[in-house]
Formats: C-alpha cells, sequence, structure tokens
C-alpha cells in the first residue's frame, strides 16, 4: 500500500510592517525560553556528571586495583583453568584473559625511508599516492580579477553562493551612556 503524500500547511506570510514587527517580538521571546529550557539542561546534566563522577570515584579506584591485583594472578594459573585450551574464562559472573589487539603496521622509519624502500623493491602497489584538489586555490583562482579565471571557468570551474534566509535574536542593548561630541570634529576634512 502506497502512503498518501500530505502536504505542508501554508503559512500566512507577513502582509505590513506591524505584523512583521509582532512576528519578530514573538520569534524573539520563543527564542529565548528555547535557550533558557537549553541552558538549563545542560547545566543540570553538568551537575548531575560531576555528581556521578564524584560518587563513582571510590569504585573506579577499587576496579582499577582489582584489575591490577588479577592480572598476575592469571598469569599464573590462566593455563590451569582453560586447560590450554584458551585465553579466556568465565569466573564469578566476569571474563577474565587475554584478547588479540587489532594489528598495527611496524614499519623503518621515517616513513619517507620506507616508502622508498618499497619502491626500489619493485612493491608498488604497497605505496598510495594521494591527489585531491585543492579548492581553495582554486577559489583563489576564480576571483574575478585574476587572468587564469577564465581558462578555469571553460574547464566547467567556476564559484557557487547560496543565499539564505535567516532571523536570529540580537542581543540586548545595553542602556545609553552619555555621550560627548566634539564639535570640531565636523570641522576636520576627510
Amino acid at each position: 500500500m502506497v502512503a498518501k503524500r500530505r502536504r505542508a500547511e501554508k503559512l500566512p506570510a507577513c502582509q505590513t510592517m506591524e505584523e512583521a514587527v509582532q512576528m519578530l517580538g514573538r520569534f524573539a521571546v520563543l527564542d529565548t525560553e528555547v535557550a533558557a529550557r537549553k541552558a538549563r539542561v545542560d547545566a543540570a546534566i553538568a551537575q548531575l556528571r560531576a555528581e556521578a563522577e564524584t560518587l563513582n570515584a571510590p569504585a573506579e579506584a577499587e576496579i582499577k586495583n582489582i584489575f591490577l591485583a588479577m592480572k598476575p594472578w592469571w598469569a599464573v594459573v590462566s593455563e590451569e583453568i582453560t586447560e590450554g585450551k584458551r585465553k579466556s574464562a568465565e569466573l564469578a559472573g566476569c571474563l577474565i584473559g587475554h584478547r588479540i589487539g587489532n594489528p598495527t603496521l611496524v614499519f623503518p622509519k621515517p616513513e619517507e625511508y620506507a616508502i622508498a624502500v618499497l619502491e626500489k623493491e619493485g612493491f608498488f602497489a604497497c605505496v598510495r599516492v594521494v591527489k585531491e584538489l585543492d579548492k581553495a586555490a582554486l577559489l583563489a583562482r576564480l576571483k574575478p580579477d585574476d587572468e587564469d579565471a577564465p581558462d578555469l571557468r571553460l574547464l566547467g570551474f567556476g564559484v557557487k553562493q547560496t543565499e539564505t534566509f535567516f532571523i536570529a535574536q540580537l542581543p540586548p542593548k545595553e542602556p545609553d551612556s552619555e555621550t560627548i561630541t566634539d564639535p570640531q570634529a565636523a570641522q576636520v576634512p576627510a
């Protein structure tokens, strides 16, 4: 069964300056309320995290001590417990043992030397050459006053900039302070 498409509700556009001012005023009030709620949530989360860290600190220290105590013990008894067939075992609701980490490459340093050795010995498939557009350089060359720009435009390169509508609440203005004007300042030639 195919779902029916629903059209978005049409929103009325402002017709007058008064309507625009009223709507922007409402926007500012709502934006302030949302920001205040988000700030309260962030503060509460930060407080809960701090409390949890304080409460968890002794348990985490004890966990670390138990881990450090169990490591040498496991080294001595692991063969007996696993009968040499496994690297880990279940004990008291825990899995204890050794696990193999992800492989990491070891190579002669510096990397440039390693690359030269591989290329000299014919292991070209083990060396990757990365090519990418220098977008910043291309944007700089596509400026209207650059003589190279027409050639790039003929090759299909160009600059695209979009303009997006926005509304941003302005920060509250500080109370006007007393301004002293210099009557001679207007007489200074530009």
